[in-house]
């Protein structure tokens, strides 16, 4: 895409920009605002001190550069934006609309690490330009993130200190590889950020390989801002600078979007699980794995001085690459705002050559994922092709940051529309490849299941059901707990569209009449009948959502009945006003969202109204998670690798939102798969980074969003470690249950996954323990029949698992239960199920099997029975399912207890 920075001089905008260039995207301008009057402002959003050097930035760079001047006002200094006049928000907002007006760019490049402040601002300038915002410094950890700056020759002086264990006398126009020690230690011994992001201190960037001449301070000042004698403050007046031709010309790695999950190939000693291997064998082939990858991973691209990146030992690629280097002047850019303008005007009426700097590459076998362009919310970006490239002569010429040593196999390309790689002109990536493209390896490559991709096994016949069933939606909303369930919105219809306007409107119905507003809403669960009707799907659901921060939400197609385009469930939490109840006027805040938009390294960007996490009091809900990786936006390839990346993703994120034990703070989960072969792997990455979660995996009817293998539907707690956990069964009649349960010690929060199957399976753990190597292999494909369920036992079921669910609501033992010596539990089911006598609200997913002969009206009978007896508030949604856990199970029942 092309790019317009975001520039305050220091070090993070400049190597953000690195980024930028080394994942395929193209600088086109440059962007800044500068203080009124002072040479440093007390901006919230902005570093003004050494503003009177950008300009040699952009004559560095050979860009225009674009400015308007602030008084750097905040306004509005909340957690979240919305437009407010007079701010210095509003400042960038018509700093960035002026510029849109003269140079065509989609995306704006801003260097911010840990500011949510920061980001959260540009993130609201860039959504209502409809531009994307690239962060790719967002959360990484800053003493690497310092390392690579120096690594990748970023020349940058702190000018400006303002922290404990820094002095003004001592520190100022020191540079990074100077202070990297001292840092260092002044981190451990005060807490000072290593790079700066808490206002520590300031640098300007002297060099780095995108300039094409370095900056020289030819005179400076130190102005004290104040003399404090324990943290003083002060800064340099940069009063004389001047550019310097560069003529050495290093070289330098730089990281791109692949180069961050290369360690989804490293093996670990329970990946190797060949039986056939000794203890000793496998840790040999662990031993020899890691050298070859680390022997790989030393073949990179590297980028120079001379604004090139260029090939180091590059395998598998032959480039012969010419460029035609033509001198240019900067582009004069007028306006009719007089704060608004590019600085070092050299010949007003020339205007930029925009084809003056080309190249050609010849590839033989390319495995290179990098450089890609990214298809984000839902917005086509047409590709770049050698005869509409534009401005080449004001970047690199980019060829690739880093060769992806460890991901040997092509990537699937599901985005909307299929593009071409912007450093290959005329030429496709093969990393990337539509849905239809046949990217399969020989047999020899296909030593195990969990290496092939989805696109290797065979196809899985899907069963629709068939009966319309029908289900009363009901919302339950307790004021005391401030949760919320709504359960069973079915969208019967002709047209996707009419059938999803029907669901919001009766959901906004029932949220209306409970004293619910869509602003309370923490987590909504999606099901569809067919992906290819989401985009409508979405359009209407958009209309349902607070105009800030937006629930987490999954969404998966599922085998449902012919008519019923989607289904919908809902979580809600409204904050407790505890301050209004002990006598003062405040509210706690308990609800807190992360809504990333940006690109990043860190996580999947939101691609649409959702957000990644929503955490209410300290329960954590997260979005439905795939692997895609994260700065390209682009699935991998292997069905182990997407498992791996999800995972990750559901680390960082629970990390993010507050979860210390991130993986392990997960209580429950749901593992869709796009086929039932995958269901093996799918644990078995889980339980090498977890064994406490409670999860329910299943196979919808086929391809998950943006073609996916495995999506991770989960919620964690914040104390997850202080939760009990049990497994229990029992038989009913020819069938066998088998719950596994988890709850905290207050009693307030509680999980359960029940699994219905045949008297001989062991519902819960009974995954196949082999998958095919084969398309053609396997024994997953033989669903055994269910037998004739009658309404009495899927009531039973039900009454057992609501036992579980309600128990301990009251911080008590559980007085209706007892456990047989033969270890199957007896129960009551027409008993009062909790010694409190408040009812409490259990919400329960049932997911059925359409090919086991199971009536789903009988299903539906069961329910509506369950609610007149039971003496707790039961939500409950149906929803079919093409295979759950194992052939032999043909019910599965996830519950939830929030109190």
């Amino acid at each position: 895409m092309k790019v317009v920075a975001l520039i305050s001089g220091g070090k993070d905008s400049c190597y953000n920009m690195m980024q930028c260039v080394a994942s395929g995207h193209e600088i086109v301008a440059l962007a800044n605002l500068q203080p009124k009057e002072k040479d440093e402002l007390d901006s919230f959003m902005y570093q003004t001190v050494g503003h009177t050097g950008i300009p040699y930035i952009a004559q560095a760079m050979d860009l225009p550069l674009f400015r308007k001047l602030t008084d750097g006002l905040s306004k509005q200094r909340g957690k979240f934006y919305k437009p407010t006049d007079h701010d210095e928000v509003e400042d960038l907002y018509e700093l960035l609309s002026n510029v849109k007006e003269q140079v065509e760019f989609e995306a704006v490049a801003v260097g911010a690490i840990l500011s949510d402040y920061q980001r959260v601002r540009v993130e609201n300038v860039c959504s209502r330009l409809n531009l994307v915002s690239l962060c790719y410094l967002w959360r990484r950890d800053q003493h690497e993130l310092l390392q690579e700056m120096i690594d990748c020759d970023v020349k940058a002086v702190i000018i400006k200190v303002a922290a404990l264990g820094l002095d003004p006398a001592r520190h100022l126009g020191r540079s990074l590889i100077e202070m990297q020690q001292h840092l260092s230690l002044a981190s451990e011994r005060y807490g000072l950020n290593v790079c700066g992001e808490g206002g520590e201190f300031e640098t300007f960037t002297l060099d780095c390989p995108l300039f094409k001449r370095r900056i020289n301070i030819d005179e400076s000042e130190t102005v004290i801002h104040s003399n404090d004698p324990i943290a003083p403050v002060g800064y340099m007046n940069l009063t004389k600078l001047s550019l310097v031709d560069k003529t050495i010309n290093k070289t330098c790695n730089v990281k791109n979007s692949l180069d961050f999950i290369n360690d989804l190939n490293l093996s670990s000693y329970s990946d190797l699980s060949d039986p056939d291997l000794s203890e000793s064998e496998l840790e040999l082939i662990e031993k020899q794995q890691f050298a070859i990858d680390r022997d790989k991973s030393n073949k990179t691209k590297q980028i120079s001085d001379s604004n090139e990146i260029i090939d180091v030992e590059m395998r598998d690629v032959s480039t012969d690459c010419q460029d035609i280097a033509s001198s240019s002047h900067m582009q004069t850019v007028s306006t009719s705002t007089e704060e608004l303008r590019t600085v070092t005007e050299m010949e007003p009426n020339v205007k930029i050559d925009i084809e003056t700097q080309t190249y050609k590459q010849e590839v033989v076998e390319t495995k290179i994922a990098a450089a890609q362009t990214i298809d984000l919310h839902l917005k086509s970006v047409e590709s770049t092709t050698q005869t509409e490239s534009t401005a080449l002569n004001n970047k690199p010429n980019l060829r690739l940051a880093s060769i992806p040593c460890l991901i040997e196999t092509p990537i699937i390309d599901m985005t909307l529309h299929n593009t071409t790689s912007p450093h290959l002109p005329g030429k496709e990536d093969k990393f990337f490849a539509n849905k239809d493209s046949k990217l399969l390896r020989t047999p020899s490559e296909k030593k195990r299941a969990n290496e092939l991709m989805l696109q290797d096994l065979d196809k899985w016949e899907i069963t629709h059901e068939k009966n319309q069933f029908t289900l009363e939606p009901k919302l339950i909303y307790d004021e005391e707990s401030g949760w919320g369930f709504l359960s069973s919105l079915y969208g019967y219809a002709d047209s996707a569209e009419e059938a999803m306007e029907s669901v919001v409107s009766k959901a906004l119905e029932l949220m209306h009449s409970s004293g619910l507003a869509p602003s309370d809403l923490s987590s909504v669960n999606l099901y569809v009948r067919d992906l290819a009707e989401f985009s409508t799907i979405n359009r209407v659901y958009s209309k349902l959502l607070p105009e800030l921060n937006p629930p987490s939400r999954a969404c998966v197609e599922m085998p449902l009945p012919d008519m019923c385009h989607v289904v919908m469930e809902m979580v809600f939490y409204k904050c407790l006003n505890e301050g209004a109840q002990n006598g003062g006027d405040y509210e706690i805040p308990e609800k807190h969202t992360i809504h990333v938009q940006s690109i990043s390294h860190w996580a999947p960007a939101n691609i649409g109204p959702y957000s990644q996490a929503s955490r209410c009091a300290d329960v954590v809900q997260l979005a439905g998670q795939i692997g895609l990786v994260p700065g390209s936006m682009k699935l991998v390839d292997t069905i182990r690798h997407q498992c791996k990346l999800a995972l990750r993703h559901v680390a960082r994120v629970a990390l993010a939102a507050g979860c210390s034990e991130q993986v392990r703070d997960v209580v429950q989960a749901i593992c869709f798969v796009a086929h039932p072969a995958l269901i093996r792997e799918s644990r078995r990455q889980l339980e090498r980074l977890s064994n406490s979660a409670l999860v329910l995996y299943c196979a919808g009817s086929g391809p998950l969003p943006r073609g996916a293998s495995v999506e991770w539907s989960v919620w964690a707690h914040r104390h997850n470690k202080q939760f009990q956990y049990e497994e229990t069964g029992c038989s009913i009649g020819e069938l066998s249950v088998a719950i596994t349960s988890r709850w905290n010690y207050e009693g307030t929060v509680c999980a359960c996954i029940c699994h219905l199957s045949t008297a001989n399976s062991l519902g819960s753990d009974s995954i196949p323990t082999t998958a095919p190597t084969t398309p053609s292999g396997g024994d997953y494909t033989q669903n055994v029949p269910g037998p004739q369920v009658t309404v009495d036992q899927l009531l039973e079921t039900l009454h057992y698992t609501c036992n579980k669910l309600s128990r301990f609501s009251d911080g008590k033992s559980d007085k209706f239960t007892s456990v047989s010596a033969e270890g199957n539990e007896k129960h009551n089911a027409g008993s009062s199920i909790s010694s409190s006598t408040k009812k409490r609200t259990l919400s329960l997913k049932i997911f059925y099997r359409t090919d086991s002969g199971l009536n789903v009206d009988d299903l539906v009978t069961s329910c509506q029975r369950l609610e007149e007896e039971i003496d707790q508030n039961v939500l409950y949604t149906i929803l079919p399912v093409s295979y759950l856990q194992n052939a032999s199970t043909f019910i599965s029942i996830c519950g939830v207890r929030f109190d």
